[in-house]
């Protein structure tokens, strides 16, 4: 066969791969839903492919999980409300978004992520592709279809207990007074109440370390 056959040969596998919706997975913990609502519709929407065209439905399905573990400055729990409209006259319902929450936890990442898709005709079919997950359970047939993984906006914070007593030094941190390129945990004694303990105090610490 000819390099043109060839090339004809894969032509229709290569627009398969193209078309094809993709299902990727975003873990939502300790993510704020408005951020991670504008990359979520990205790729409803198919904003991240070079073949994307306003007229066309080339997105992909997104899992999100880990909802009910979403994060909100303490004010704004207490302070944000949430407006909806009854279908009677002109009335509606205010609720605050913690009691919201905590009916639904899927709802504020839903609202979230709709108000990022906004106003347009294709508004439902573009939800109807996106599946939420109070916790990371989810089912064997939606595990099977995951091709990739939406990246985080924040960093997971880590535990103490998953940081070890050596930890390797990451490009733009500060190495004066650091021995062989390494960042040590301050050996601080675990008994040690800082709250019963003067600015001096932890300022000689501090010099005794050095």
């Amino acid at each position: 066969m000819s390099v043109g056959g060839l090339r004809s040969a894969w032509r229709p596998l290569q627009n398969w791969v193209s078309l094809s919706r993709r299902w990727y997975l975003l873990d939502a913990r300790w993510e704020v839903p408005e951020e991670i609502g504008y990359h979520v519709a990205r790729y409803l929407r198919g904003l991240h492919k070079p073949i994307y065209h306003p007229r066309s439905d080339c997105g992909d399905h997104v899992v999100v999980i880990n909802t009910k573990w979403i994060a909100y400055p303490e004010q704004v729990w207490d302070t944000r409300t949430h407006f909806e409209f009854t279908g009677f006259g002109v009335k509606g319902i205010t609720t605050p978004i913690r009691s919201l929450h905590r009916e639904d936890p899927t709802a504020l990442v839903r609202k979230a992520i709709g108000l990022e898709i906004g106003p347009c005709i294709e508004k439902k079919m573009l939800l109807a592709r996106l599946y939420l997950h109070p916790d990371n359970r989810i089912t064997p047939e939606v595990y099977q279809q995951l091709h990739g993984v939406i990246p985080r906006v924040r960093p997971l914070p880590r535990r103490l207990s998953e940081v070890g007593e050596v930890e390797e030094v990451r490009p733009g941190w500060n190495l004066d007074g650091i021995e062989d390129g390494r960042a040590r945990p301050m050996p601080w004694p675990k008994d040690v109440d800082i709250l019963d303990r003067t600015h001096a105090d932890i300022l000689n610490d501090f010099k005794t370390i050095k």
